[in-house]
């Protein structure tokens, strides 16, 4: 639905034209798209329904998907938030695994259009914005970040050596080294995690504080919730195994995303 309109905060025209420009709208189309073909592909405007792709050159913009506007990056990305870029990373990765398994059948024409433009339409790096003051700063930084990488040669290598025969010459040279994709994702989550500890630390200095205005020592509480715990029955408790002790998790950077896991014999 793509009537005629104003946007309310940015006072911008809405059309059929800004729907295609916008990268998460590009998204719905290319997912679309990719399964069904543009024949039953419509929008609804002021005119009632209308061809959503009516010709090729609409089409290649229309399936840009990392090429297209993004809220995000017009506020520049305010705290130093993941990109909508690299959310959109994984599931368009996934689509075009399935476009290039079946691209010798019910996929070869969306194969067809998107191999001579896999390298725009599946970037390995983007610009990520920042202001470096505020929103309304006209000091924007932009950094290259890495978004696809090798991802996509390396679903197309996974897909080739799960589909080759015994006797393939894929199968006995070693596999290609393939630079990983975003880990944005999983920093985020980290980050997430570090607020979330944050806040717990906030809540329970607020319980303490609040002790010591009521004029009751930290020490005396701590005192009352040791004897209790002590004067309440439960189950005994058990004691700990002598057994091997199992190594904490080292918490590194990992990449959240790299090339596709392969069989032992095809790696050496």
């Amino acid at each position: 639905v793509a009537p005629n309109t104003i946007h309310a905060d940015t006072d911008d025209v809405c059309d059929s034209r800004s729907y295609r420009r916008r990268a998460w709208c590009r998204a719905e189309v290319m997912s679309c798209w990719a399964r069904n073909g543009t024949d039953g592909m419509y929008f609804s405007s002021n005119q009632g329904l209308q061809p959503l792709a009516p010709s090729e050159a609409v089409l290649t913009e229309a399936l840009d998907v990392f090429g297209g506007e993004l809220t995000c990056c017009r506020l520049g990305h305010p705290n130093g938030a993941v990109c909508d870029k690299e959310h959109l990373m994984l599931p368009m990765l996934g689509l075009y695994g399935e476009i290039y398994r079946d691209r010798h059948g019910v996929a070869r024409e969306a194969y067809e259009i998107l191999e001579p433009l896999r390298g725009k339409l599946f970037p390995k790096t983007f610009n990520y914005s920042q202001f470096v003051d505020s929103p309304i700063s006209a000091d924007r930084v932009e950094t290259p970040q890495t978004l696809f990488g090798d991802l996509v040669d390396a679903v197309e290598y996974a897909v080739d050596l799960a589909n080759a025969d015994d006797d393939d010459p894929i199968r006995r040279r070693r596999a290609p080294d393939f630079v990983p994709g975003t880990n944005a994702l999983q920093t985020e989550n980290r980050m997430l995690q570090h607020r979330m500890r944050s806040r717990s630390h906030r809540r329970q200095s607020h319980s303490l504080l609040s002790f010591h205005s009521m004029g009751v020592s930290t020490h005396s509480v701590n005192s009352e919730l040791t004897q209790t715990r002590a004067s309440t029955p439960g189950p005994p408790r058990k004691s700990r195994s002598k057994g091997p002790v199992r190594p904490s998790m080292m918490r590194m950077p990992t990449w959240r995303t790299s090339a596709p896991k392969l069989d032992s014999r095809h790696a050496a």
